[in-house]
């Protein structure tokens, strides 16, 4: 009995032991066994709250469901059929001459779209008037032969300064290499093309070698190159102007994208070798060549 009386004040003073522990408790503020936490120290450092600056942060975006791509898609703009415009080409006046001396003008007996202007004056003036409105250089093929008048290659020049005259160049030219056409092409691969022969310098060659006055390639001959004449080169031709350099020597009117200055109508005509040089005689000339500009 003794032992289990021992072991009852044993247990009895445990109880009380706990009631005492668990009263002590609750008196606590934070109502816990453990102690309550001892507040943080103010912030002392040169880095205080009221120095940090406020960070905005950046809104959150999220790619386009498929469905809304759809709904906001707009077919592309189909392209314009028109074709660009070309640059216009601005207007070049004729320069001053430099040549101090008179030299004798020579002038044809014939006018042939009677105009009161005799030909070498009206090729002269025709080609004038193409290197003023300086035409935009391009040598592209078209069906029918003529190009669009802001448009010209250096033998545009040349048909163009003879339908001022009063000629219609290309027809005259087509009809004699149907006519002749051995004397025209220049190998077994070669063949005549009405929309384009009248606008090659090799068959204006071969035109003007047959119907023209050839005359001297030796330019310290001042009088024999007059206005009008026609001028070969290899691949290039022009004619010659009545505004003559220091020495005498005209002027080249041309059409060239190798222009030494800005105006068709310069001091070139010595510029480059000279195969040939011309005078358009019509009244040599027979008359089922000939045929007016209409």
């Amino acid at each position: 009995m003794k032992p289990l009386r021992i072991a009852y004040i044993i247990v009895t003073i445990i109880a009380v032991a706990a009631v005492f522990k668990y009263a002590g408790n609750a008196g606590s503020p934070t109502g816990s066994m453990e102690p309550a936490p001892t507040p943080s120290p103010a912030l002392t450092s040169p880095l205080d709250m009221e120095e940090f600056l406020p960070v905005i942060m950046p809104a959150l975006t999220f790619p386009p469901s498929k469905e809304s791509v759809l709904e906001e898609a707009t077919p592309p703009e189909e392209p314009d059929p028109s074709p660009s415009p070309r640059p216009t080409q601005r207007p070049v006046p004729t320069p001053a001459p430099t040549y101090s001396l008179e030299v004798p003008r020579v002038l044809s007996s014939v006018d042939y779209d009677g105009d009161g202007v005799d030909d070498y004056t009206d090729l002269l003036l025709g080609a004038r008037a193409e290197a003023e409105r300086h035409p935009l250089y391009d040598n592209t093929y078209y069906v029918g032969g003529y190009p669009p008048d802001d448009i010209g290659v250096c033998t545009d020049l040349i048909w163009r300064a003879f339908r001022d005259a009063g000629y219609n160049l290309k027809e005259m030219m087509d009809r004699d290499i149907r006519n002749y056409t051995s004397e025209y092409l220049t190998g077994p691969d070669d063949y005549y093309d009405s929309n384009i022969d009248f606008r090659r310098v090799a068959r204006m060659e071969v035109f003007f070698a047959r119907y023209c006055e050839p005359l001297t390639l030796d330019t310290s001959l001042i009088e024999e190159w007059q206005p009008g004449d026609i001028i070969l080169y290899d691949g290039h031709i022009g004619i010659a102007s009545d505004i003559r350099r220091a020495d005498g020597l005209p002027y080249l009117i041309h059409s060239t994208d190798e222009l030494l200055t800005d105006s068709m109508e310069e001091d070139a005509l010595d510029s480059r070798e000279i195969l040939a040089h011309y005078r358009f005689d019509a009244s040599v000339i027979p008359e089922d060549v000939l045929i007016p500009w209409e």
